[in-house]
């Protein structure tokens, strides 16, 4: 299978203009930036109100993380899902209005970490927090800044925390198999980790075709705040190694996708991992580099909103949901491995 080919013509731009260029280059300041086949769309990517309700858990607490649960969904099902990090403010509440406003067309939340900015979890709370029967939360550092009332705040979760106290853990939707990881935890940037040990067993008992992750720090980034973040090499190597087809990130306070790339940031239409940065949920923008960084389809800095995937049996469609109704941006789909 292949990673994700974008569906559709140019960058879509919603602010401080789009850029559009065969080669690579990219806007330093806002608006939607595509390179090399990253388009965006006006209407933007199939969406599927089937697929399932939410399961109630994430799996329960193995010795390392949690085991794979059942999550929601029927096998052989399409699931659809949403996928934010950086949780801040009245922006952070809208974004999670596209999910509360449509219960029956999303049946999964996958948060990506830094849920919130401030420890009383106010905006996370008051808008995420009323999806917790189908969210599965991960953390991000400033989530470690106040883990106790990070612990309060996903209380009930589908997926938060498990049982044996990890913030790591995997559950089954459809046909996909998701991990949350803990990228922030002292075992995350070790192969030989407790972490990063219990993530190769998982995927090598992983029955499932499509395999998704999501954590906090990004390996790949074209942002000109946090970047490349390399403690995430060992989880990536290992997910490349399990056969992973999609990984979702936070941290730099913008929307970026690549295409699917090795271990080494070489294009790899084989065996590739196609990544997404999504720390949209309303913390304040970051600039973006004037070079992007290999393989990067499609960028955007002036947008809060989500990343809807459209989870099928063998493959994903996706697409960028603005807060508030704007038109969807940057439409692409990949087929599993």
């Amino acid at each position: 299978g292949g990673g994700a080919s974008s569906s559709g013509g140019g960058a879509s731009s919603s602010g401080g203009g789009a850029s559009s260029s065969g080669g690579g280059a990219s806007s330093s300041g806002g608006g939607a930036s595509s390179s090399g086949g990253g388009a965006s769309s006006s209407g933007g990517g199939a969406s599927s109100s089937g697929g399932g309700t939410a399961g109630s858990g994430g799996g329960t607490a193995g010795s390392g993380g949690g085991t794979a649960g059942s999550g929601g969904g029927a096998a052989g099902a399409t699931v659809v899902v949403s996928a934010v990090g950086d949780i801040d403010g009245t922006a952070g509440v809208n974004a999670s209005n596209i999910v509360f406003n449509a219960p029956n067309e999303y049946q999964a939340v996958l948060t990506l970490g830094d849920n919130s900015y401030q420890s009383n979890y106010t905006s996370f709370t008051s808008g995420w927090g009323r999806l917790k029967t189908k969210m599965y939360a991960s953390t991000g550092n400033h989530d470690y800044s106040y883990l106790s009332s990070y612990d309060t705040a996903v209380s009930g979760a589908a997926g938060g925390k498990t049982a044996g106290g990890k913030y790591y853990y995997s559950f089954n939707l459809g046909e996909w198999h998701l991990i949350a990881l803990d990228s922030s935890a002292s075992d995350f940037n070790t192969a030989n980790g407790t972490q990063i040990t219990w993530l190769k067993a998982d995927l090598a008992a992983n029955t499932k075709k499509c395999v998704l992750a999501y954590w906090h720090h990004p390996r790949w980034s074209s942002s000109s705040n946090h970047g490349n973040q390399t403690q995430a090499t060992a989880a990536w190597a290992a997910l490349y190694a399990g056969g992973a087809d999609v990984v979702l990130g936070g941290h730099d306070h913008d929307y970026e996708r690549f295409g699917p790339q090795d271990p080494q940031q070489n294009a790899d239409t084989v065996k590739g991992i196609t990544e997404y940065v999504v720390g949209t949920g309303g913390a304040s923008f970051y600039g973006i580099s004037s070079t992007l960084q290999p393989n990067s389809k499609f960028t955007q800095n002036t947008k809060n909103g989500i990343l809807k995937l459209t989870l099928k049996p063998n493959g994903w469609d996706s697409v960028f949901v603005p807060n508030g109704g704007a038109a969807t941006l940057d439409a692409a789909s990949g087929t599993c491995h």
